[in-house]
């Protein structure tokens, strides 16, 4: 059931945004990955064809995604993981942890704060849990600068 309620939460969060939040729809934001990223990437794909679990090749394939740059794709695989997998807690819990994680590399605070302290909410007492409330710790500090600068 929370699971659910952390899906409706999430679609409600991305279905929210504000006009300057969303970079582009037709265009997703991708950066230049350095060369020496692209090197590791390969040796990655091939080590992903090795894993069996499902929900954790999807994890795997987000961090591919997110090391080429593509960081809407990497949100994109990892809604799809917890959509399909909800029952997997160990991969879904880092995955809503790696989604809050992307949300703050977007400079996405808001979404990437809601999305961390639901993973604290849902997961207390795992180390997921416990990296997020570190993680909603330095957004609430880079959301105090952003005020500051304002």
């Amino acid at each position: 059931m929370k699971r659910i309620y952390l899906l409706l939460i999430l679609f409600t969060v991305a279905g929210t945004l504000s006009a300057d939040e969303i970079t582009s729809v037709a265009e997703p934001v991708v950066a230049e990955a350095p060369d020496s990223v692209m090197e590791t990437l390969s040796p990655m794909e091939l080590q992903m064809e090795t894993i069996t679990d499902p929900a954790e090749k999807l994890f795997f394939k987000a961090g591919i995604e997110q090391g080429k740059g593509d960081l809407e794709r990497a949100i994109q695989t990892l809604s799809l993981m917890v959509v399909q997998h909800a029952n997997n807690k160990k991969w879904i819990a880092r995955g809503d942890l790696k989604i809050a994680e992307l949300y703050l590399e977007l400079g996405m605070l808001k979404q990437a704060d809601a999305t961390a302290r639901q993973v604290q909410a849902f997961y207390e007492g795992t180390e997921p849990a416990e990296k997020a409330k570190r993680l909603s710790e330095k957004i609430k500090q880079l959301m105090e600068q952003s005020e500051k600068s304002e």
